[in-house]
């Protein structure tokens, strides 16, 4: 897959694929967690696209899309979310977004409701400061990869996301995940401002309220989300339901890509 670019206002690069046939439906839309470009969706667009049509896109500072500016946010990057969109010419679309994209989905949701059919956070905080208190262990294992020289300082950040359990069980699958991101690499300067927009993410009180249709999903195994952020966007956000994917991780399009894909359609073609 050889993914196009879209020229922002400001002139800034998106690179971007889309996929699957175009339906009734509304697309959806792919925001992507902090380390790895969209070509490490995989299995799950691949799944999803079945269904819907699929955007995925690089966000500024990944793969061929234009460098991360200073002082980025969270917000600006859902900016960027919309303005591809509108690029494309989509008056709605469904949004999707994990860890950092959930961040940046939620701002798409409070900022251009309008163009929000339905939202998917998975393994999303609501501010920084529910990051929960279990991962304080693995706080400077998380940090010690965006010190180290290279390609090799992504290479060790989305190991390290990855849960113990599934490198365990997995290591074939977990070498060709770590093979992607070596042949895409992201710049460590990129990395490191991308990880600071989600350091300062506090989406908690402007997304309150929001009556966007909405489906929370969580790794029964995740260090970083955990229960209190979750119980924070279900106070958030009146229509929104949470599940549970049980023996998985934070990075749930990595460790169980079939059921979250599964998952996410069930929910989009529910009459919720």
């Amino acid at each position: 897959m050889t993914p196009s670019v879209a020229r922002l206002p400001d002139g800034a690069r998106l690179a971007f694929a889309v996929t699957g046939e175009r339906t009734a439906d509304a697309p959806v839309l792919l925001n992507r967690p902090l380390g790895g470009s969209m070509a490490l969706w995989g299995e799950f667009a691949t799944r999803l696209s079945k269904e819907f049509q699929v955007i995925e896109f690089d966000p500024r500072g990944v793969g061929a899309s234009s460098d991360v500016p200073l002082f980025h946010s969270t917000r600006a990057m859902a900016r960027d979310a919309i303005a591809l969109l509108d690029f494309l010419a989509v008056p709605r679309a469904h949004v999707f977004g994990l860890s950092l994209g959930g961040m940046v989905a939620s701002w798409a949701a409070i900022d251009a409701r309008e163009r929000v059919a339905r939202l998917v956070l998975a393994s999303t905080l609501p501010e920084s400061a529910t990051i929960s208190s279990r991962v304080w262990g693995h706080v400077s294992a998380l940090l010690r990869p965006l010190l180290t020289p290279g390609v090799e300082a992504e290479v060790g950040l989305v190991r390290e996301i990855l849960s113990p359990q599934f490198r365990q069980e997995h290591p074939e699958r977990v070498a060709a995940i770590l093979e992607t991101v070596r042949q895409f690499p992201t710049r460590r300067r990129n990395l490191l401002l991308l990880a600071l927009a989600a350091a300062s993410h506090d989406g908690d009180r402007a997304l309150r309220g929001n009556n966007v249709t909405s489906l929370l999903l969580l790794g029964e195994l995740d260090p970083i989300a955990g229960r209190v952020s979750q119980s924070e966007l279900l106070r958030d956000l009146p229509n929104a339901a949470l599940e549970v994917i049980a023996h998985a991780g934070h990075d749930l399009s990595l460790e169980a890509p079939r059921e979250l894909a599964d998952r996410v359609t069930r929910f989009l073609r529910s009459d919720r």
